[in-house]
């Protein structure tokens, strides 16, 4: 855990305050949601691959209103109080609301270009397949590398095993790509969730404006903000470089800091007043 200290920023500022108020009303939705369909509102406000049938145009705002458990909207929301207070106090609700939405839409944005073009390959290869049907077409795909090898379901394979035996009957073939194409959909339709890009660029701007204000890691070390902020930004760069496939959305971290400060860079620099 982390502790900032500050003798100013006490009170729950208003922005901060609705926000975390709504983050928790979605998630207990979510929660009761899921009792009937545990899918439904992830589908449809959860953050997807744009190459995905699943994503909407809404969700690159929405998936922020969204979390996965109980552990991850919690370190969300300590960190959206932590930092985010001191600087809606500075700023005022609504430059700091502002800054918010277009930290967690940076964020969605790089996110989803790194998605694209990690899957880019994959969707052209689905997309010869559709035009250039032939079960050896079909077979190399889903034995491929970079096809669907690792991903095939006991259904999808029994599907295509089938299509090989009748090469001579089309609806197999037929009926071997729908089940195969689903699967492909499915494997690059992984939902992307939670405020932490949001969160991101708000530690940025944090380290930027309080550059000297002493962040209580543990409660007992002491580090200066300024020092977090590059430490935290490093950390997740060289990790997102590394792609572990640990299913964190490091680039969106990357994104939602990089335009975290870069606002408050030009904000400095258009209104020096702030600051």
């Amino acid at each position: 855990m982390m502790q900032f200290r500050p003798s100013r920023f006490e009170v729950l500022p208003l922005v901060v305050k609705n926000l975390v108020i709504i983050n928790v009303l979605f998630f207990l939705a979510k929660i009761t949601v899921g009792n009937f369909n545990p899918s439904a509102m992830q589908d449809l406000l959860a953050l997807h691959n744009v190459q995905s049938p699943l994503f909407k145009p809404w969700q690159i705002i929405t998936h922020m209103f969204m979390h996965a458990d109980w552990m991850h909207i919690l370190f969300n929301m300590i960190g959206l109080w932590m930092f985010g207070a001191p600087l809606e106090n500075e700023w005022g609700p609504r430059r700091f609301l502002t800054f918010y939405f277009l930290c967690g839409i940076g964020a969605a944005l790089l996110h989803l270009f790194f998605l694209w073009y990690g899957s880019k390959d994959f969707i052209a290869q689905l997309d010869y397949l559709r035009t250039h049907l032939t079960f050896e077409n079909l077979y190399a795909f889903t034995t491929g590398e970079s096809g669907l090898r690792g991903l095939v379901t006991e259904e999808v394979a029994d599907k295509v095993n089938t299509a090989g035996k009748f090469p001579d009957n089309p609806t197999y073939l037929t009926s071997a790509f729908s089940a195969v194409q689903e699967r492909a959909y499915q494997a690059i339709s992984r939902p992307t969730v939670g405020a932490s890009g949001a969160v991101f660029g708000i530690l940025a701007g944090f380290a930027y404006v309080f550059p000297d204000a002493r962040i209580y890691l543990y409660f007992l070390f002491p580090v200066k903000a300024k020092w977090l902020g590059i430490a935290y930004f490093s950390i997740e760069l060289i990790m997102a470089l590394q792609d572990r496939g640990d299913g964190i959305a490091r680039w969106a971290h990357i994104g939602g800091a990089i335009v975290g400060f870069l606002l408050v860079l030009t904000w400095k620099r258009n209104r020096p007043r702030y600051y």
